[in-house]
């Protein structure tokens, strides 16, 4: 309450030029504030612009109408936890200049995964290292906009030789067409675009 008083005392008695720059360092600190809560769960694709919201490992499109209330509901929080942040009133054009404030540093030219993780595989419960075979946290870093429906902890549970045997069965047991087969499923799984590049050139 104290602090309350004096920051009403502050803004009666300043001068213009400081109330001016009172209130424009309130700002920064609040779009710092902003940024810090969304950094690590945000990002805003400039090659398709399109916002990304992170979650569970897989970074998942945005709409428009989710980061306004995503900014909104932020808003009102700090409103709520910090009171001498002195929050403007949540209008929708606030909300509108705060996006627009951190989208530069939320940018991203394009989720480049396959430089970045070449060799992960995105699961349900982690990412595995297939060159290291070994199993990693999920992080924001790799920037997976994909992820296979599958959990590490099953693999006890299942194997690849259904797939093998439905692969001999389908392929009339053509051994050379077999393992073609297996490779480009594996190609898929490992994101490797350009063997569609591959494919068209060699029809």
């Amino acid at each position: 309450d104290a602090i309350k008083k004096w920051r009403v005392k502050f803004l009666e008695s300043g001068t213009e030029d400081e109330k001016t720059n009172f209130d424009k360092q309130q700002q920064i600190f609040l779009r710092d504030r902003i940024f810090a809560g969304l950094r690590d769960d945000l990002r805003f694709n400039l090659q398709i612009a399109e916002w990304f919201g992170y979650d569970s490992g897989v970074f998942i499109l945005r709409s428009k109408e989710e980061i306004t209330a995503i900014i909104r509901d932020t808003l009102r929080d700090l409103s709520v936890a910090d009171w001498s942040l002195n929050v403007p009133t949540i209008t929708e054009k606030k909300i509108n200049e705060e996006i627009a404030k951190i989208k530069s540093s939320l940018l991203v030219r394009k989720f480049d995964e396959a430089k970045v993780t070449a060799n992960l595989i995105n699961l349900k419960d982690c990412v595995y290292d297939r060159k290291e075979q070994k199993v990693l946290p999920h992080s924001q870093d790799y920037g997976f906009t994909v992820q296979l429906p599958y959990k590490w902890g099953d693999a006890e549970k299942v194997s690849a030789a259904p797939i093998v045997q439905w692969l001999y069965w389908a392929l009339d047991g053509k051994i050379d067409q077999v393992y073609f087969a297996m490779c480009y499923l594996n190609a898929i799984v490992c994101r490797r675009s350009d063997i569609q590049v591959l494919l068209q050139i060699i029809g």
